[in-house]
């Protein structure tokens, strides 16, 4: 990961977080980081943990290969992120990026929630400004730092929807996913359950403003998982921005 000096949330006025491996602190984070998949062998990973995710949810029926994609992942304001321990993937979550209608491509959804939603979405306002969207989280199954991770990747949702300069994040989330979502990423209930192509579940999309209340929303995280992700990860809004095209990118946040 590159280290490119640009701000973040302070959202730790009193903290100095290190990454001392010895510090109890993180003891329940060792080992685990943050990324975003690039190389095709850390895709095809991710499509993989996917597959056995959903199938295990029943979410999808069993295919001949054990991989789950679809065309959304395909698109350049698709970025696949990825917690490893030790390097291996355990964990995973598609951020996409609408490029605001204000670009003129706004009929070319980067979602499946722009074609599941569209009547819900029209009443969000994002002519100057992308909304990200979380969607497709995964995680090894049974794995006993599963709350780690998912708490993880939640900061790299908020990290990433704020660097990229995000007016909007939204998410589809099945029933039992609700109250996490309203609790940790402050994300509101839009409509009634719908279903999706391409599953067997159905969900609900959720959506909250990305800049305001930052704090609030980030105080929702532990303590230990906020300041190990800022040791971690210290410019990990940059890190997203720069690897999304510029149509999908809006003014920074910290230039807001």
């Amino acid at each position: 990961m590159n280290v490119i000096d640009c701000p973040t949330p302070n959202i730790s006025a009193n903290a100095s977080p290190s990454l001392d491996p010895e510090s109890p602190l993180y003891n329940r984070y060792t080992g685990l980081r943050v990324g975003i998949a690039r190389s095709d062998a850390d895709l095809s990973a991710v499509y993989h943990l996917r597959y056995q995710a959903y199938l295990a949810q029943g979410a999808i029926e069993p295919k001949p290969v054990a991989r789950f994609i679809d065309r959304y992942d395909l698109t350049q304001t698709a970025l696949q992120l990825m917690v490893t321990e030790h390097g291996r993937l355990v964990g995973a979550l598609r951020l996409a990026f609408q490029p605001p209608t204000g670009v003129g491509i706004a009929d070319y959804p980067s979602s499946p929630e722009f074609i599941v939603f569209p009547d819900v979405l029209d009443r969000l306002d994002y002519r100057d400004r992308p909304i990200s969207s979380g969607s497709r989280l995964c995680i090894e199954d049974g794995h006993p730092k599963r709350s780690q991770i998912a708490l993880l990747l939640m900061m790299a949702l908020i990290y990433g929807s704020y660097g990229a300069g995000a007016g909007w994040g939204i998410a589809s989330a099945r029933g039992s996913h609700v109250a996490f979502y309203r609790r940790i990423l402050m994300m509101d209930p839009m409509c009634d359950e719908r279903p999706m192509p391409g599953l067997n579940l159905t969900y609900r999309l959720m959506a909250t403003d990305v800049m305001a209340h930052l704090q609030t929303r980030l105080s929702k995280v532990p303590t230990d998982c906020r300041w190990f992700f800022e040791a971690a990860h210290p410019t990990w809004g940059q890190d997203v921005r720069d690897a999304l095209p510029t149509i999908a990118r809006g003014e920074p946040a910290w230039a807001a």
